[in-house]
């Protein structure tokens, strides 16, 4: 029988140099040897394996999930009954149920971004309100990576905000990253061909899955970022006449040589931040193994810190599936499971060091999640174990707590899925426990779609659109966030999302233990029934300021977050707050000129144009947004001579309170003159005429 291939994962990538001299003249033969990755694929027997696990450099030595019975990868959305729509153009506003339109936006928009009144805690528990979401920054110079199901190329919701731009990027992942990717090994072991092809119309797109996570991170209607860069990455599914998914073992090491060697920017002269959603997981499905559900007598045993509870020394609740689910969460239909795989946490804790900013689902098995550092309470979980058999010879020792890779990984932002419920409780789907950094809206959310959705009226063509739920669809609400937060940086990683998200999430919000607290409690957090529960995860909020223009307004002086090498590859705290930012900086060529057509048809002042935020056609006294340092070119069109254009603090006629930082240049402008000004200060301005009070519009500095 040929020997099995094991991959092989280090502790420090400053060992593998000598590993692999080791290995070469034990005579090991290497099947695939990855440069960027502190993990090496190796030819060995069962027995090579265990002998290996005890090299003090070895972190790990485990089988090619591919190799494992019943281990997949799955998408973490929850199907649910299609709904029926009403008709298109009753107006934009947000929706948690009942018949979406084409209009509605989801509202995780809303509940994120609004004050306490507009968020409606116990009173909004369905249906429709209307409300303004106030989302400053839009993702511009930031690239987004949707590791998922393919994503159509040929969304209009793809298509920027400002400019109507293509902002989906068809980059040739093999052949662009292939030569920091490639491996060498002793038996011609190919890396995935050299062309990536996996583009494809969304009209013949089987799957929706990942054009709903893109569309809610960036579309230009659905999503948080509209002006981020989409790119696309399958890593799910290999369907007949739709491309193959980059092999599972290598996501973060194509995405690793993505963010060390992208093209510079030319308009900022640096490299983008990279911003990477996972709404998928390892898991094991038993599904068919136990058709008929799991029986008292398809479990063996369960380890629970140490103690051993069986028949023959029940648990507290009693030994029943019933007492198993009170006390455990093992519940007669969870026949799919969380599965923890080393070697890919290894690549993501590394990717995170990197500087990718990695974002995923928690999960949707309903299981608590332990938290894997040593020096942490629920740490005593993290080993609790399930030995299940059926009738037919199958055993399995499995450990249900560990949550699943790689959204289970140290430095992960893990997102939780909230509902609908008036009272902010958990989906009763989603993961929960202290591995989850933070709760986000993830059930009845409207985005695009494939073409088994409903057609968009907005755009008609290959156009379609949707509500479903899952962590999926939490993930992607913070994923855009951190897109928005992400805009004009220089350096963005996974700590300013992760301080970010400790400085102004909502904390204690949310409804625990509704129904007693145990395992068959829906708003089970973990706390009542002897876990320890490392603090409640907050809920993700996108606060905002005029004064700075960006989301929660903070800057290099505010705290952080930071990463430390050594703990991780020690499995300890990975993540250390506060500190000092001294890596979160601007990048300083974000600047644009913004020229506006002025006219006057009657009655106030008409715009036309593109500004930071918005494109105006000719629209009537209108806000015209503008960073910083931008330069704002106010050309007139046969302005009349009794109507002089003037930038001011404050309304009024004549001439008080003008602008002084600096003074505009051309203020008065008439006739075909230009007025422009280039803005130091943030906050909020007018544009106005010098004789007529009414003929006035906001002008808005980030």
């Amino acid at each position: 029988m040929a020997d099995k291939v094991y991959v092989v994962t280090l502790k420090k990538k400053d060992d593998l140099d000598g590993f692999y001299s080791d290995m070469e003249s034990d005579g090991y033969k290497v099947q695939m040897k990855r440069p960027i990755s502190r993990n090496t694929h190796y030819y060995m027997t069962d027995d090579q394996a265990v002998a290996l696990r005890d090299d003090s450099r070895v972190l790990a030595v485990e089988l090619r999930p591919e190799d494992i019975p019943y281990v997949e990868i799955g998408r973490d959305s929850v199907d649910v009954e299609k709904i029926n729509n009403l008709p298109h153009g009753h107006g934009p506003q947000f929706r948690k149920s009942g018949a979406f339109n084409a209009d509605d936006r989801d509202w995780a928009k809303l509940h994120c971004t609004g004050n306490d009144a507009q968020r409606r805690k116990n009173s909004w528990g369905s249906g429709t309100v209307t409300d303004t979401a106030d989302i400053f920054n839009t993702g511009r110079h930031v690239d987004v990576v949707i590791c998922d199901d393919p994503v159509p190329y040929d969304c209009e919701e793809w298509k920027a905000l400002s400019d109507g731009r293509d902002r989906f990027q068809m980059y040739d992942w093999y052949f662009e990253l292939n030569q920091y990717v490639t491996n060498i090994d002793d038996d011609g072991t190919a890396l995935p061909g050299s062309n990536y092809q996996n583009y494809f119309n969304n009209n013949l797109n089987p799957q929706y899955h990942g054009t709903h996570v893109a569309g809610t991170i960036a579309g230009k209607h659905y999503g948080w970022a509209p002006e981020a860069n989409i790119y696309s990455m399958q890593v799910l599914g290999n369907q007949a006449n739709l491309g193959s998914a980059v092999p599972t073992l290598l996501i973060f090491d194509y995405l690793r040589a993505f963010h060390r060697y992208k093209e510079i920017n030319s308009e900022t002269g640096y490299r983008n931040p990279t911003i990477t959603n996972h709404s998928w997981g390892y898991r094991l499905d038993y599904i068919s193994l136990f058709d008929g559900g799991l029986q008292i007598n398809n479990v063996g045993s369960v380890v629970y810190r140490g103690t051993v509870y069986s028949s023959n020394n029940p648990n507290p609740s009693g030994w029943t599936m019933q007492g198993l689910e009170q006390d455990f969460g093992i519940g007669q239909w969870k026949r799919r499971y969380n599965f923890h795989y080393a070697a890919i946490n290894a690549d993501v804790e590394d990717a995170i060091e990197d500087g990718v900013v990695i974002i995923g689902a928690a999960g949707n098995y309903d299981y608590y999640m332990a938290d894997s550092n040593p020096t942490s309470p629920s740490y005593a979980d993290w080993n609790n174990t399930v030995f299940v058999n059926n009738n037919s010879g199958f055993t399995d020792t499995i450990y249900f707590q560990r949550g699943s890779s790689p959204c289970n990984t140290p430095g992960v932002i893990s997102v939780g899925a909230q509902d609908t419920n008036a009272d902010f409780r958990r989906a009763s789907f989603s993961n929960f426990g202290p591995r989850v950094d933070v709760w986000a809206p993830g059930v009845e959310i409207v985005s695009c779609y494939n073409n088994t959705g409903t057609p968009d009226p907005k755009y008609g063509g290959y156009n379609y659109y949707e509500a479903i739920q899952g962590t999926s669809m939490a993930s992607p609400q913070v994923a855009g966030v951190a897109a928005c937060l992400a805009t004009g940086k220089v350096r963005f990683t996974n700590s300013d999302v992760k301080a970010y998200i400790q400085q102004h999430g909502k904390v204690g919000d949310m409804a625990w233990d509704v129904q007693g607290g145990d395992f068959t409690d829906p708003t089970c957090r973990g706390f009542n029934n002897g876990l320890y529960f490392d603090g409640d995860a907050p809920e993700l909020r996108c606060v905002k300021t005029r004064e700075t223009g960006h989301l929660a307004g903070w800057y290099k002086d505010q705290l952080k977050g930071h990463r430390r090498h050594k703990e991780v590859l020690q499995r300890g705290q990975v993540q250390l707050f506060p500190r000092v930012n001294q890596f979160y900086r601007r990048q300083p060529h974000d600047v644009m000129k913004i020229v506006l057509t002025v006219t006057t048809p009657g009655g106030n002042y008409h715009i036309t144009g593109t500004d930071r935020v918005t494109t105006h056609n000719n629209s009537e006294g209108p806000d015209i947004n503008v960073n910083v340092g931008d330069v704002l070119n106010l050309v007139c069109s046969n302005v009349g001579t009794s109507h002089p254009i003037y930038l001011r603090h404050t309304p009024g006629s004549q001439v008080q309170n003008l602008v002084n930082n600096p003074t505009a240049t051309g203020n008065g402008a008439v006739g075909n003159n230009i007025l422009e000004w280039i803005p130091s200060v943030a906050g909020t301005y007018y544009y106005q005429c010098f004789n007529h009070n009414n003929m006035i519009g906001n002008i808005i500095v980030s």
